[in-house]
């Protein structure tokens, strides 16, 4: 989905939700997601361009150039939804932490992913208005959506989301505290027992999936292997505003035997289920 804001009425067949409770207002985050750092489109000829390095070591492990260079900036407020990208990322914190909850595209079984039509907000009532409308995009078709949904910010369960956790959530070591999976000895990656799906779902059936959480820290670097399944929320710097600030890299995925085997995966699970 994307945001707009404008001050016109609402249609009478838009739906309207609001901000929840605990925000004061709407989340204003900058990401325009289509090399926002390298297209005159968007920040012009402005120092931004300047400051942006290719990765040596990352040209070398993809055998090619990033497709797109952007920038994420935003407060702590902001929390994305569970999704996949169809490419390899290497994320760079510049400012603040960003928090990963993670699971491989093998736990597509357990995300409940369906075809929904595409949509975007709309801000009504001024730009302290903490109504939107969403306004139906039926040209643009539907996109694979995950409802299981309910993870909080920072990664953590909440109950009042759309399933509910298999079994009491328990912290524990992931793939190590030796920065493995991230770009600095600093960086942590933490396993913790939290299922996606309803229990009804999971009973007697299959295992629940666990997620891995990551926390990539200023200076820190995280490798998102494309089609992860992913949910990003964010700690802010009260040093910058309060605002996190990162740069992320994305490079075209090889559609090799990994792919292939995750598309048969994710076709029996939806013929099983059809």
């Amino acid at each position: 989905t994307t945001t707009t804001t404008t001050s016109s009425p609402t249609p009478a067949t838009a739906p309207v939700v609001c901000c929840p409770s605990e925000l004061s207002g709407p989340v204003r985050y900058v990401s325009f997601q289509n090399s926002s750092l390298t297209l005159a489109s968007e920040f012009g000829d402005t120092a931004l361009r300047g400051d942006v390095e290719e990765l040596a070591f990352a040209r070398a492990a993809f055998g090619a150039a990033p497709d797109a260079a952007n920038i994420w900036m935003g407060p702590s407020t902001a929390v994305t939804s569970l999704h996949r990208d169809p490419y390899d990322n290497i994320y760079c914190v510049l400012a603040g932490a960003k928090h990963f909850v993670l699971f491989p595209p093998a736990d597509a079984y357990a995300l409940d992913v369906v075809p929904l039509g595409a949509a975007q907000y709309r801000q009504v009532g001024g730009k302290a208005s903490r109504r939107f409308a969403v306004d139906s995009l039926r040209d643009l078709g539907t996109r694979p959506w995950v409802t299981a949904g309910g993870w909080g910010t920072h990664g953590q369960r909440n109950e009042q989301g759309s399933g509910q956790v298999c079994r009491d959530a328990s912290a524990g070591t992931g793939v190590g505290d030796d920065g493995a999976g991230t770009g600095g000895s600093r960086g942590r990656a933490e396993s913790t027992a939290g299922c996606p799906r309803r229990p009804a779902d999971c009973s007697g059936r299959l295992s629940c999936p666990t997620p891995v959480r990551v926390t990539v820290r200023a200076g820190e670097m995280l490798y998102l292997p494309a089609f992860w399944y992913h949910q990003v929320s964010q700690t802010g710097d009260p040093d910058v505003a309060g605002l996190c600030i990162a740069v992320n890299f994305w490079y075209d995925a090889a559609f090799g035997p990994q792919y292939a085997y995750q598309t048969f995966a994710e076709a029996v699970w939806q013929g099983r289920n059809g």
